[in-house]
């Protein structure tokens, strides 16, 4: 889903992308406020040795279209 090297990686990144989306519509953020609250998260995540990956450009570009595709 967001090309991370596991399962475990990719259900940690949809948790973070499902808890921004959350956010944005209980705070009425802009796309491009959720995104870099996302973004700070997801470093936050990639410090994590087993996760080092998260922010990698292939999995935000993936985040993206997962997260704004509709919009």
């Amino acid at each position: 889903m967001y090309n991370m090297f596991t399962q475990t990686g990719n259900a940690a990144v949809h948790e973070l992308a499902q808890a921004a989306l959350k956010l944005q519509t209980q705070n009425g953020w802009s796309n491009d406020d959720t995104w870099e609250h996302f973004c700070a998260e997801l470093w936050t995540l990639s410090t994590q040795s087993e996760f080092g990956e998260a922010y990698d450009t292939d999995v935000r570009e993936c985040a993206w279209e997962h997260m704004f595709a509709d919009t």
